[in-house]
């Protein structure tokens, strides 16, 4: 994992964006101008990656943050078991993601509501992807810009149940 120079780098953060009720929180792994990659947790046990767009977002160390992250350290949770990375072009971060993971979640306006897709290429500035339903059939593809690729999820524990039952 890309573990920079920047003190914000291993932190627990509670995280939120400009224009929606949706808040998430983890440990920052990497960051850049353009984006910033999370490790998540459910009840303190390690759910997966959040690549977050660095557009409208705030992060916080509040007092949910303060008690995680001390849970955390006692569990002896450390990032430097995190696999490495590739922090670059957001089309180079989603054939990563599609090579290593398969599936990922694409959370676009509402936030609480995401799409599990694979990543299929990048065509004219726009990303392709096919849309997979809850019930592990494919649908149809989704073509967005970048600005709308704001949220991604991967690696979760739901994500990587329908990638049990999904024909690829």
């Amino acid at each position: 994992m890309a573990k920079g120079k920047d003190k914000r780098i291993g932190k627990y953060y509670r995280f939120s964006f400009d224009g929606c009720t949706f808040k998430t929180d983890g440990i920052m792994l990497a960051s850049n101008a353009n984006y910033t990659l999370i490790k998540t947790f459910t009840d303190f046990v390690p759910d997966g990656f959040f690549l977050l767009r660095n557009k409208k977002i705030h992060f916080e160390i509040d007092d949910h943050a303060k008690m995680a992250a001390k849970i955390l350290r006692l569990k002896k949770y450390t990032i430097t078991n995190e696999p490495e990375f590739p922090f670059d072009t957001l089309d180079r971060m989603l054939k990563y993601i599609t090579d290593k993971y398969k599936l990922m979640g694409l959370h676009m306006k509402n936030v609480e509501a995401f799409d599990v897709v694979a990543y299929k290429r990048l065509i004219n500035d726009r990303y392709h992807f096919r849309e997979l339903t809850t019930l592990a059939k494919w649908r149809y593809e989704l073509e967005l810009t970048e600005e709308e690729c704001r949220f991604i999820s991967f690696d979760t524990n739901y994500i990587n149940g329908l990638k049990l039952v999904t024909p690829f």
